[in-house]
Formats: C-alpha cells, structure tokens, sequence
C-alpha cells in the first residue's frame, strides 16, 4: 500500500495518463502541465509533438530557470559536459511574450 505523504501523490494525479517529474522541483505532474525536451547534438530542444527520438527531461516552464543555473540538464541527458540551452531559452522567451 502506498504511503499518502507529500502533496504530490499519485491518488491526487489523473491515474489515466503517465505521470512524470519536473528535473528541477521533482514535483510529479501529468505530461501535459509540463515541456518535454530532448538532447540533440548537444543542445536542449523543446519537443512540442513528444514524439522526439532519444532521451528526453520534463520540465515546468516555471522550473527552466532554476533547472538551467543547476545545470539539471547534464544529468537528467547523463552528460559530462555542460549543454547548450539557448534553444530553450529562444522558446520559453517566446512564450513569455
């Protein structure tokens, strides 16, 4: 039996639709409050369709700033270097306004 602590549990998630974690907060949510991208060449790429190839992070557009100073993207792709989020930055720039 699972236990009920934190305010995030999976009973309070619509139990139809996957649940993911934002890699910045860890906060569960269903895929649709939150961006997927995916590492390509070495850039961070929002992957608007989901259908993207290859390892993907979850992420609140809330959550980009913080999970961008931590450098949360190098380990959610498994990287040992750091990676390019400019692209991310241009679509979340782009939302803004």
């Amino acid at each position: 039996m699972r236990s009920k602590q934190g305010s995030d549990t999976i009973s309070q998630l619509d139990r139809t639709l996957p649940v993911r974690s934002c890699i910045s907060c860890r906060k569960r949510a269903n895929p649709a409050a939150l961006i997927r991208v995916v590492l390509v060449d070495g850039r961070v790429i929002p992957d608007l369709k989901g259908g993207a190839a290859g390892r993907g992070a979850w992420l609140h557009k809330k959550c980009a700033e913080v999970a961008i100073a931590r450098n949360a993207f190098r380990f959610a792709f498994k990287q040992d270097v750091a990676v390019d989020v400019s692209e991310l930055l241009k679509f979340l720039e782009a939302q803004s306004n």
